[in-house]
């Protein structure tokens, strides 16, 4: 991306998202991995306040600090199977149940 929406310096964006929420959810993967990561909306585009979340004014940014970029990129970059999601199958009910107590 050739410009930086972010006004600090040393920060590298990692990811472009359509609206705040999907910057959040990768932002919060990358804290989840220890990354510190910050979801901010494109300075200036005024879509925030109006909850405008598709097009340039609805462009949220995922931006770690520079130091981190290349770790951040890294995890961003791991592909999940759907092998890898939670599967019914593996989730035994009577483990739960009330019924014992």
């Amino acid at each position: 991306m050739s410009t930086q929406p972010h006004s600090q310096e040393g920060w590298h964006i990692v990811a472009e998202t359509a609206g705040i929420m999907n910057a959040e959810i990768i932002a919060g993967r990358l804290q989840a991995e220890g990354i510190q990561a910050q979801a901010i909306w494109r300075e200036g585009a005024g879509g925030e306040g109006f909850g405008i979340t598709v097009g340039n004014m609805g462009a949220a940014y995922v931006i770690v600090p520079q130091a981190l970029a290349t770790d951040a990129e890294a995890i961003l970059a791991i592909e999940y199977d759907d092998d890898d999601e939670f599967d019914d199958e593996d989730y035994d009910d009577d483990e739960f149940d009330d019924d014992d107590a």
